[in-house]
């Protein structure tokens, strides 16, 4: 991204993107997309994130909880 030789500026990005070749099949599509559902629902400590995380969160009492489990 930027204006120089060989790069994309920045107003035609996503024009840029859209030009590229797809690599997954429609069928590899929906598989991937009930996957990353199926991640966002679960509950624990594998689950995503809501959120960012705060670079310096102290993570005081995360192992006694996951044991309380």
């Amino acid at each position: 991204i930027g204006n120089g030789e060989g790069e994309v500026p920045l107003s035609k990005l996503e024009r840029h993107l859209n030009k590229l070749p797809a690599n997954i099949t429609v069928k590899q599509m929906d598989s991937l997309e009930s996957r990353l559902a199926a991640l966002g629902t679960k509950v624990g400590p594998a689950a995503m994130p809501k959120g960012p995380l705060p670079a310096q969160a102290k993570m005081r009492g995360v192992q006694r909880t996951v044991r309380r489990r």
